[in-house]
């Protein structure tokens, strides 16, 4: 009789890699962040794409397999993405990394360049600073919830702001100017589909 032995070999395969969420949504720099996904080892790099250079999170730490833990670096605001990295295996995932407060409209210290971008359903805001610093934040049409048009008065001076009020309660301040910017808000709360809520 002759007994056939089979060796059955097992092989170990490590989990896909892949972020399924960040925690909070509202980011800020310095705030506390959890990074959940699939795939993390101790090899693992975690950092922002910050126009084309990687800038690791502070205090990075990988608790467990689906956890890593870290703070938003001291960058300026915009929209980023984290980029997850273990050996060949790259992703990524969008953020984005508001300022320390809601902008004052009329009352800012910078330029900016607005656009709705069609083909990819988003408003992206420029801003230009006197010292050189360019922040740019990209929002989906999809998070906004409605276009506000705000008249105040501003040192004396009338004020009109178009202001994005995101799903979440966040404002991105579009434009503002000293004259009357109802055509240009209603054109806008048209085009993206938006109510428009006009707040004196």
């Amino acid at each position: 009789m002759v007994w056939l032995l089979t060796v059955l070999g097992c092989s170990w395969f490590e989990p896909e890699l892949s972020v399924e969420t960040v925690q909070p949504a509202e980011l800020r720099v310095g705030t506390e962040i959890q990074v959940v996904g699939t795939g993390f080892s101790p090899e693992i790099a975690v950092s922002l794409d910050v126009h084309g250079e990687a800038v690791p999170l502070d205090g990075f730490q990988v608790k467990g397999e689906r956890l890593v833990e870290g703070r938003v670096p001291d960058i300026e605001a915009g929209s980023f993405d984290l980029v997850v990295s273990r050996g060949d295996d790259v992703v990524r995932f969008p953020l984005v990394v508001r300022a320390e407060v809601e902008e004052t409209p009329c009352h800012r210290g910078y330029q900016a360049n607005t656009q709705l971008s069609v083909p990819d359903r988003m408003a992206v805001i420029e801003r230009f600073y006197a010292d050189g610093k360019r922040e740019r934040v990209e929002t989906p049409l999809a998070d906004i919830e409605r276009v506000e048009l705000q008249v105040s008065e501003l040192d004396g001076k009338r004020c009109s702001a178009i202001v994005l009020r995101k799903t979440d309660g966040m404002a991105l301040l579009f434009e503002d100017d000293a004259g009357d910017l109802r055509a240009r808000a209603e054109t806008l709360a048209r085009f993206m589909e938006k109510d428009l809520a006009v707040l004196d």
